[in-house]
């Protein structure tokens, strides 16, 4: 292996390393935010829940929480972007 794939190995680690710790921490200020489309966020990303199971379980149609789960995801998209 040369040194440029192991220092990319390790960058990469890193990063999920700190992706994920930054997601743990989303999670606990959205799982129990009184905001729709952060408990739809936590349940989704964190718990692995498919959308329709938190549909099911928040008391509305597949549609609509795949609708805001789904602009939730463009605007985090918009926000990376600009950073």
């Amino acid at each position: 292996m040369s040194d440029f794939t192991i220092k990319n190995y390790i960058f990469i680690k890193k990063s999920v390393a700190s992706f994920e710790q930054v997601l743990h921490e989303m999670g606990q200020k959205f799982k129990n935010s009184s905001d729709l489309s952060e408990k739809i966020f936590y349940f989704r990303e964190v718990e692995k829940k498919s959308l329709r199971e938190i549909a099911s379980n928040l008391g509305y149609s597949y549609q609509y929480v795949r609708r805001i789960h789904s602009n939730t995801l463009e605007l985090i998209e918009k926000t990376l972007d600009t950073c």
